[in-house]
C-alpha cells in the first residue's frame, strides 16, 4: 500500500519566498474528515513554490496544497517474476481501485481548496490547478484521476505477523519465514500503513531490528 497526493498550485503575485534553509514542504495538516471520533483519515502538506500536478515538479513562484490519503482501502501486490533475485519485481500499485479512495480525495479537494481561498485572500493571486472549471464531482474525479501521485510511502509489501498469518512474510522478530540470516527493517515490514510519513517508523523498526540482532548474537 501507497500513500498518493494530488497538487492543488496557486500562483500569488511576487511569489512565495522559502528561506534559506527551506525544505520546501513547510508543514502538514492532519485531520479527519470522516464523521463522528477517530483517526485522522487525510494528510495536507504545504509547498513554497508551484508545482506541476503532472509529475508533481517545481514550476516557478506559487504555493502547493496536497490532499493526501493516508488511509488508503486498496491494496496492490508485489509478486517475483522468476528464482533470479537480481530479476526486477512485477509491482501492481493498483492505485484508486476502491471507490472510497475517490470519495476520499474529492472531500479532500474540497476541504483544501477553501483552506487555499483563504490563503488567496491574505496573499492574492489565484488557483490554478484544479482550477475554476474544475467544480463538479465528475470533474474533481477526472483531475484526481490523472494527476494522483505517490508521496513515495509504499509499505507492507513482506508484512511481519504471526504464524496465523499466511500473508505475513516476516515472523515478530523480523526474520524472513524460510530463509536463515535474514531479516527486513523497512517500511515494507509494516503489518499495515501508517497514517502519516513512513520515516519515523521506518527508524524504530530498524532500532527494533539492532535490538533483537543484538540480543540473539
Amino acid at each position: 500500500q501507497d500513500h498518493l497526493h494530488v497538487a492543488m498550485s496557486y500562483r500569488v503575485p511576487g511569489g512565495v519566498k522559502p528561506h534559506p534553509q527551506s525544505n520546501i514542504c513547510e508543514g502538514s495538516l492532519f485531520t479527519r474528515l470522516a464523521p463522528g471520533q477517530g483517526l485522522c483519515d487525510l494528510q495536507v502538506h504545504c509547498g513554497t513554490v508551484f508545482f506541476e500536478p503532472d509529475g508533481f515538479y517545481p514550476s516557478g513562484e506559487g504555493f502547493t496544497l496536497t490532499p493526501t490519503l493516508i488511509r488508503s482501502h486498496t491494496a496492490g501486490s508485489l509478486q517475483l517474476r522468476s528464482a533470479d533475485p537480481f530479476e526486477k519485481p512485477e509491482i501492481t500499485p493498483n492505485y484508486l481501485a476502491d471507490k472510497s479512495d475517490i470519495d476520499q480525495f474529492r472531500a479532500g479537494v474540497r476541504l483544501v481548496r477553501q483552506i487555499g481561498d483563504e490563503m488567496l485572500k491574505r496573499l492574492g493571486g489565484q488557483e490554478v490547478y484544479p482550477g475554476p472549471s474544475v467544480q463538479s464531482d465528475a470533474e474533481i474525479d477526472d483531475y484526481v484521476r490523472k494527476f494522483a501521485n505517490t508521496v513515495y510511502h509504499p509499505a507492507c509489501s513482506c508484512r511481519a505477523g504471526p504464524d496465523s498469518d499466511p500473508l505475513a512474510v516476516l515472523d515478530g522478530a523480523l526474520r524472513v519465514r524460510g530463509v536463515r540470516g535474514l531479516r527486513v527493517a523497512d517500511a515494507s515490514a509494516m503489518p499495515a500503513p501508517v497514517g502519516c510519513n513512513t520515516n519515523a517508523t521506518c527508524i524504530a523498526l530498524g532500532e527494533k531490528a539492532a535490538e533483537l540482532i543484538v540480543k540473539e548474537y
